[in-house]
């Protein structure tokens, strides 16, 4: 179990991993509980009692950080990498209990907070790897906000200096849609200390960004690709699979790109039968990036089709031409000068259209590294001076 990371995503994973990881996730939180309901700073209070009941032991209870018994036993003298274990099994702990209303996340919320700030433990830091995307994070989330706001409200009963400093820090560290939302939500706080955590107003950052919206799609593929998915039927079958997920299932990928001198943030969001399933928010930078560009497809169709005409045209009509003329026939004759002229009106006509340009476009992002990303109904106008502001 040995690792040199000791950031919370990684000794979460250690700990999804330990044999009993469930039942001390179970310890630590209760114990955490009992010491915000108490309002004391030791972890240890009926230790004993509570790991004979949850099954833990001295033996099980190693990691590769410590032994969770030894830590929880400790008044001072804590590493940074045994705090964020303790915080870790809390956050897991509270993610196990899942509060089901507004007023016990809230209730959690608080005690999280105060924990980080006056224990050993430290589930604030934790918090964001410990819970995956949903309604329970966005719940805590917000009820972080709440709290930070009433410290400087000052209002009855509102976190500490030091618990409020922490849920600002924990916020300004999240990376989900909610504590986007918190940070914009705050960012009018009368707190200089609190706005500097917090990062800059929204409105500060968004202007050297420009923001453009459309949906996410395929990634454009290469023409040996296409033609071996052609060849073997499987283009058709994904295309009707595509279109059985858009108008059955109403499959839909909105997305939103904001482009700046750094790079792309990239926040998109996949939605069935209207309900958001996932969201997720990812982060191209600009010197990661081996192309960025619009792209109009089928920019010259017209052209295709008039040369399509011609060709279908030419070969049905030159043949009722000579079936005309072998057989002494003037009505396949008359045909087959009919078809010819019609074909050549159409590839005239055709040809005199501009090229496509569509005030809809595609943005084709393509890092060195990862997958490329592909947005399609993009504004023209907006696509361009987005590109420019990437290479500005």
């Amino acid at each position: 179990m040995a690792t040199t990371d000791r950031s919370p995503g990684a000794i979460l994973e250690e700990l999804a991993r330990h044999p009993h990881g469930l039942a001390l996730s179970e310890l630590v939180h209760t114990l955490a509980a009992s010491a915000f309901d108490e309002g004391r700073a030791a972890l240890d209070t009926g230790l004993e009692e509570a790991a004979a009941r949850v099954g833990v032991d001295q033996a099980s209870a190693e990691t590769s950080v410590g032994n969770v018994l030894v830590v929880l036993k400790k008044r001072e003298g804590c590493t940074a990498a045994e705090r964020t274990l303790l915080g870790a099994l809390v956050a897991r702990g509270v993610a196990a209990a899942a509060p089901p209303s507004e007023d016990a996340r809230a209730r959690v919320a608080e005690s999280l907070a105060w924990l980080s700030a006056h224990t050993p433990a430290d589930p604030l830091s934790a918090l964001d790897a410990a819970l995956p995307d949903g309604e329970l994070k966005d719940g805590l989330v917000m009820a972080l906000s709440d709290l930070v706001a009433a410290h400087v409200d000052g209002r009855p009963r509102a976190l500490d200096r030091a618990s409020a400093v922490l849920s600002a820090l924990a916020l300004a560290r999240s990376s989900s849609p909610a504590a986007t939302r918190a940070r914009a939500e705050l960012a009018s706080l009368a707190d200089p200390t609190l706005l500097a955590i917090l990062g800059p107003p929204p409105a500060r950052a968004a202007a050297s960004q420009l923001v453009v919206t459309g949906e996410e799609t395929s990634a454009p593929r290469n023409a040996f690709l296409t033609l071996a998915l052609t060849v073997t039927l499987l283009l058709p079958l994904w295309s009707a699979a595509k279109l059985f997920g858009r108008y059955a299932l109403r499959l839909r990928r909105p997305t939103e790109l904001a482009f700046s001198r750094e790079g792309v943030t990239i926040r998109s969001k996949l939605e069935v039968l209207g309900k958001i399933v996932r969201e997720r928010e990812t982060f191209l930078a600009a010197s990661s990036l081996v192309r960025a560009a619009r792209e109009v497809r089928y920019p010259r169709l017209a052209t295709y089709l008039g040369i399509g005409c011609l060709l279908v045209g030419s070969y049905i009509g030159l043949r009722q031409v000579l079936d005309g003329l072998r057989s002494g026939s003037p009505e396949l004759l008359g045909l087959g000068v009919a078809v010819l002229f019609a074909a050549l009106v159409a590839d005239y006509g055709l040809s005199l259209l501009p090229a496509r340009s569509s005030d809809r476009c595609r943005i084709v992002l393509e890092p060195r590294r990862g997958r490329v990303v592909a947005v399609a109904f993009v504004e023209r106008a907006k696509a361009e001076a987005a590109l420019q502001a990437l290479k500005a």
